[in-house]
């Protein structure tokens, strides 16, 4: 089943299972692909579990509001994402960021 948003590149993200437990992603990132596994917590809070064999992969834009926490780990290789016109993170293998 695809995911249902106005933005083109969600044509490339289709759910792979949903239950009460988790809901599973795939996204077809054109050089690769990425698995993200998402559990929800409590209302409010979700885990993601993001795999992703791929050199670049755009990212949905249905980033939350003001009031969110981030922590991303690179286990390895590296993760590049951009947070608005000038702000970018940068992470190798073991390094750790939160943002908020």
């Amino acid at each position: 089943m695809k995911l249902e948003c106005e933005q083109p590149y969600c044509n490339y993200i289709e759910v792979l299972q949903r239950d009460a437990e988790k809901t599973i992603y795939r996204m077809n990132c054109g050089d690769g692909d990425g698995i993200m596994v998402c559990y929800p917590v409590f209302d409010g809070v979700e885990i993601y579990y993001n795999d992703f064999q791929a050199f670049r992969c755009s990212e949905p834009g249905n980033r939350p509001g003001s009031n969110f926490l981030e922590i991303n780990h690179c286990r390895k290789g590296r993760y590049e994402c951009c947070f608005g016109k000038n702000h970018f993170a940068y992470l190798s293998e073991g390094d750790l960021a939160i943002t908020g």
